[in-house]
């Protein structure tokens, strides 16, 4: 069988052609809109007329066509180089089994079959690359992003650059500057036959680079036709059994499977989302950190699958292997002041090899096109993205994929030093803060909350050494009413700290105080009428973070809430987002949706704190499920830090009831709402549930508490805070 690194390098070489094919088209382009620059607007229509009839175009769809000749006939010659190796690894089981074997060269059957597997993809390829579905991204005015035919993207760009003749050369490049780096960065692009649904219920098609679309088709059809000859091989062996082969850096939901032994019976419930044992007996969960497992060899899976004889021979890697592998994985490398495992940084890798394609890409079109200012901003990004691939490369020990940065066509340029003082970065005013209102006695009581709890325990924690100073101090100063106005993040700490939560980290100060000032109220407020966190927070301390990698628009972990910086770092900007985001738009469906819950006017911005915090209230009721049933809060948390991420019987064991009370916070309402009104569990799902609600369960019930919240509740947030309510779990 060949490794992957073999089989990298061949999907690499239809790829670099495809590059080369991109390099044409956009060079061409690029002189083409360099020689109307130079022209009187008479002239430059004149030439307009020429190039588009019998002129460059024609010869680019030649190129095209030239390209795809050569990668077709690869295709051939790498289906049948990856078939042969399959089925001389297979041969050892038809030895065992007694079964005729028939080498290669003499298996005219299999190589036809191969042969017509090939054509298919080759086909496919060729529908690919056709003028009609290769394409290139068009921003419009109103910030809309449209894909364009290759012809259509070529008269366009003609007819724009002769609007702007008779400006000047520093005019005209100026006005055609945006469009080059849009039309250059995006390069050419294909457009898929296959659609899926945005985010705001729009059927779209599937559009990606040509380089990138090659990569992808071919790996799927090199696996797609190693599964079926396999599954081929394996009934004419009598195959009882699958081995999964094993590649550095996996996934983390595939790290445990690779390199294992099924009986076919018992990877076919895994594949089905089933429970499953492999052959030398390990436990696999139908589910992975709460999700369905991704299947074995399918969708972005790479993973090949081999029908094997169990007991012929053992796995191919020996179980210290596979668990270097997964240690090296996991032990990973520090980059930037983060720790990525080696995984993460091979996707880091791809995402700055595809940005340095796309800066090398615009280089070439604005050179030629003469955009002097367009080539020195490139190359600039081109230089700081390759000296942060090689620092990455460095610090992780992973290797670098030349062949992936290298763009036919690119030739490095010296910038020109500016001395220019760069411009200060302007600094919005923020608008009037937010400001939160207490009473005298209800601070009292939260103080003596905490306080009661304090003196009955024997060895209090640093933190709570300090809450307990602050409670006694204020008591002696006596209680007021006290207005604070949430205008920096000290004031919103000082809140917080109340009821032992804690801003923290320096990157919180990269986020808009207007957001932080919602989110402080957010949290004070809603911690308040809960119970569980209550309790909770006695014993814990709670933080508000910001980062700017985290994962999503803010998540929740623990007691932890964090927010993306980047998304938060602009109150006018986020705002325009949540409005967006919560506002009822038609779909597919003919019905009107949102992506998030809807909300009342001007709520929007709080609707994403809102949210998560519903996951953390969500978490702690279950959790406290278990220790009122004997399970200690330590013991638990010791489970879920040591096995959350691996398959133990101990995970399990915790975990499926875990689930199963998360699951009935938010079914229990919707089967009230039921009885209530006669309408179906789906019925209920479809009308008031958001968009993203429909995820699952726990995002379902992040949704509807947030809905619940803020102005604009329907009937089922309305039954989920009765609920809870009713459960003790939430204090009006």
């Amino acid at each position: 069988m060949l490794s992957d690194e073999v089989i990298e390098k061949v999907v690499e070489r239809l790829a670099v052609r495809m590059e080369q094919a991109n390099t044409y088209i956009l060079e061409k382009i690029g002189k083409s809109i360099k020689k109307i620059g130079t022209l009187t607007p008479t002239q430059a229509h004149q030439l307009v007329q020429t190039l588009q009839y019998g002129g460059d175009y024609d010869k680019i769809v030649k190129e095209l066509a030239r390209i795809t000749k050569l990668n077709v006939a690869d295709i051939y010659e790498i289906f049948k180089e990856v078939a042969k190796k399959d089925y001389e690894f297979a041969k050892q089981f038809y030895d065992f089994r007694n079964k005729k074997y028939i080498p290669w060269d003499e298996n005219k059957q299999l190589q036809e079959q191969v042969k017509a597997l090939a054509k298919i993809t080759a086909n496919e390829y060729i529908n690919l690359t056709k003028t009609s579905a290769v394409a290139f991204g068009w921003r419009g005015k109103d910030g809309t992003v449209t894909f364009k035919g290759l012809k259509k993207t070529y008269y366009d760009l003609l007819d724009e650059a002769v609007l702007n003749v008779g400006q000047g050369k520093e005019a005209f490049n100026s006005a055609m500057y945006r469009r080059l780096k849009e039309i250059g960065g995006g390069g050419i692009q294909v457009i898929f036959p296959t659609t899926y649904i945005d985010k705001n219920g729009v059927e779209k098609n599937r559009v990606m680079r040509a380089d990138s679309a090659v990569r992808m088709q071919m790996k799927g059809a090199l696996r797609n036709m190693h599964n079926e000859i396999q599954q081929q091989f394996g009934e004419e062996f009598d195959a009882d059994g699958v081995e999964i082969s094993v590649h550095l850096s996996p996934a983390p939901d595939h790290e445990q499977v690779q390199g294992r032994q099924f009986s076919n019976a018992e990877f076919e419930k895994f594949q089905n989302d089933e429970d499953a044992v492999s052959y030398d007996g390990i436990e696999f969960p139908a589910e992975f950190e709460g999700h369905d497992r991704r299947s074995i060899s399918q969708y972005n899976c790479y993973h090949y699958v081999f029908s094997i004889v169990l007991g012929v021979n053992k796995p191919q890697y020996s179980n210290e292997q596979l668990q270097d592998i997964i240690n090296k994985n996991n032990e990973g490398f520090e980059f930037d002041g983060k720790h990525y495992t080696t995984y993460q940084g091979t996707q880091l890798q791809r995402q700055i090899e595809t940005e340095i394609r796309k800066q090398k890409d615009t280089q070439i079109m604005a050179r030629a096109s003469g955009n002097d200012e367009l080539v020195a901003e490139s190359q600039q990004k081109i230089s700081q993205l390759t000296n942060k691939y090689k620092q990455l490369s460095e610090a992780s020990g992973l290797p670098t994929a030349i062949d992936r940065i290298r763009v036919s066509g690119y030739h490095k340029v010296k910038v020109k030093a500016t001395n220019e003082t760069p411009k200060p970065a302007i600094k919005k005013n923020n608008l009037k803060a937010n400001e939160i209102f207490i009473k005298a006695n209800d601070t009292q009581k939260i103080d003596n909350f905490f306080l009661e709890y304090y003196k009955n325990e024997e060895h209090l924690r640093p933190f709570q050494k300090e809450r307990y100073n602050e409670i006694l101090e204020r008591k002696k100063q006596g209680y007021k009413d006290e207005k604070i106005k949430l205008d920096s993040i000290e004031n919103c700490n000082k809140l917080l700290r109340r009821i032992n939560t804690e801003i923290e980290g320096n990157e919180i100060k990269n986020t808009d105080i207007r957001l932080v000032a919602e989110a402080t109220d957010v949290l004070y407020n809603n911690s308040l009428k809960s119970p569980a966190i209550m309790d909770d927070l006695k014993r814990n301390k709670a933080y508000l973070r910001a980062k700017e990698d985290t994962q999503g628009v803010a998540n929740t972990l623990m007691n932890t809430i964090t927010l993306n910086n980047k998304d938060f770092s602009n109150y006018d900007e986020f705002k325009k987002m949540s409005v967006e985001n919560t506002s009822l738009h038609k779909h597919f469906d003919g019905k009107e949706h949102s992506w998030w819950s809807p909300v009342a006017e001007g709520n929007e911005t709080k609707e994403i704190i809102t949210h998560e915090f519903g996951h953390r209230l969500q978490s702690e009721i279950v959790s406290n499920v278990y220790f009122e049933s004997g399970i200690n809060k330590k013991g638990f948390e010791y489970f879920f830090k040591k096995y959350g991420k691996t398959y133990s019987n101990g995970h399990r064991m915790l975990d499926v009831p875990y689930r199963t009370i998360r699951r009935d916070l938010i079914y229990e309402p919707i089967r009230r709402l039921q009885q209530k009104t006669g309408m179906t569990q789906k019925e209920i799902i479809d009308k008031y549930v958001s968009m993203y609600g429909k995820k699952d369960y726990d995002e379902m019930f992040a949704e509807t508490f947030a809905n619940s919240q803020l102005g604009k509740s329907n009937e089922l947030g309305d039954e989920l805070i009765n609920f809870l309510i009713e459960l003790g779990e939430w204090e009006k």
